[in-house]
């Protein structure tokens, strides 16, 4: 009798061992399932806004000024509707880039140097001065980082032709083109 209550008390504890296990493995393989999710909503819901903002920039053509890369600012200054336009653009960069720090975003091949590009346009470069004190240091140096260096040439990125990144006639939706 004692053996067979022995018996008996091995295998529940087997099978609890085996029921913690299995919970833990359950558990494991929701929030991995949990996390792909949440890059694909992110995913998502990156490229909503971003089509907004370029819909929005479609819909304005005032705004189109902000990418006159001859723009004499002197002349023309900046507009309120090209300031509040161009700190959607820069919220828009900095909620992917957040997005990119936290891992719960790739960003698309080539960005990077579509952002620089951005950034060599005198009226954005004048709004961004007028806004960069909101922003958190490593935002704010990423996008020094990205005004102190040239956009490639096409020789160096051959997948991209020159005016394929430049935002205000291809659009960053266009940006990345897989290499032929």
């Amino acid at each position: 009798m004692v053996e067979a209550s022995w018996g008996t008390e091995q295998w529940k504890e087997l099978f609890e061992i085996a029921g913690t296990m299995g919970a833990l493995l359950f558990t494991g393989i929701a929030l991995h399932v949990d996390a792909r999710v949440r890059r694909a909503q992110t995913l998502i819901e990156i490229t909503k806004q971003h089509r907004e903002l370029w819909i929005y920039f479609d819909e304005h053509p005032e705004l189109a000024g902000l990418f006159d890369e001859k723009r004499d600012l002197r002349e023309r200054p900046l507009t309120d509707a090209e300031r509040r336009f161009a700190n959607f653009l820069f919220l828009h960069l900095r909620a992917s880039y957040g997005a990119k720090k936290a891992r719960i975003h790739v960003l698309p091949e080539h960005v990077e140097e579509d952002w620089r590009e951005i950034f060599t346009h005198p009226a954005v470069a004048a709004a961004w001065e007028r806004v960069r004190h909101l922003h958190d240091r490593q935002f704010v140096a990423l996008v020094e980082d990205f005004r102190n260096q040239l956009p490639p040439t096409s020789q160096e990125c051959p997948a991209l032709p020159r005016r394929a990144w430049h935002v205000g006639s291809a659009r960053f939706s266009r940006l990345v083109r897989r290499k032929r």
